[in-house]
């Protein structure tokens, strides 16, 4: 297996902790792991662009301190280490705006576990698609993004987006389109404890601007609209796979 860095811009300490044991309880994702936090980044872009400069991995995985892995396959994630250049566990096979989301519902890949609706209500499953093993994308949730580390350092994320939103549509279609090999795998299943209801106006407005600005960018003109292209499920841990 591949040596990994896992890069996480934090300010939470427990959250963190969380997020790296659950890492260390997947002893299929590697032997060779080391984690880099960055503190008070002020934005996702400098903050991961500060941990590429510490990371000794083959491998680096940019993800947030408020996922952990539920499940994790190691021939599967073996398999996806060989077939892509860049991955992740969310994206679309047609980028179309500066949101992943906003595709067509049948480019649209990969599942997600998120909190019940309620503290005393089961974690439910997302599902963007029927996927199992690997499928070719261009663009990736950043909840979790794996790279080479040669590519990574290429490419770099884009430090003109402020804030900590559009980063990972911005640096994974700019893989897609250096040509790199770019993918979502079913190895790795996420719960992903944020929930858009529960962001700030601040951070949506900035969120919009920074959309905005990656229309611009890419020539986008997908309007966005808040159509459901998902199905949500309870999610059994027995069968989540």
């Amino acid at each position: 297996m591949v040596s990994i860095s896992v890069v996480t811009c934090t300010n939470d300490p427990d959250g963190y902790g969380e997020m790296k044991d659950s890492f260390l309880r997947f002893a299929g994702l590697s032997e060779e792991i080391e984690f880099i936090p960055i503190r008070s980044a002020r934005s996702m872009s400098a903050g991961y662009n500060e941990g590429m400069k510490a990371a000794r991995g083959e491998w680096l995985i940019f993800c947030h301190d408020d996922i952990r892995i539920v499940q994790s396959d190691s021939k599967g994630l073996s398999s996806a280490f060989e077939a892509f250049d860049v991955f992740g566990v969310c994206g679309t096979k047609r980028c179309q705006s500066s949101n992943w989301y906003y595709s067509d519902s049948n480019d649209l890949l990969g599942r997600v576990v998120i909190p019940g609706r309620s503290a005393s209500e089961p974690d439910l499953l997302e599902v963007f698609s029927p996927l199992t093993g690997n499928c070719s994308a261009q663009a990736l949730d950043g909840i979790f993004i794996a790279s080479r580390s040669e590519i990574a350092r290429n490419v770099r994320f884009s430090e003109e987006i402020e804030g900590f939103t559009c980063y990972d549509i911005d640096f994974t279609y700019r893989c897609h389109l250096n040509g790199h090999k770019v993918g979502v795998s079913s190895a790795v299943l996420l719960k992903h404890y944020s929930k858009v209801e529960t962001f700030s106006s601040e951070k949506i407005d900035g969120w919009r601007r920074n959309q905005e600005a990656l229309s611009l960018k890419f020539a986008f003109h997908r309007s966005f609209d808040d159509k459901i292209r998902h199905h949500t499920v309870p999610f059994d841990r027995e069968i989540g796979d």
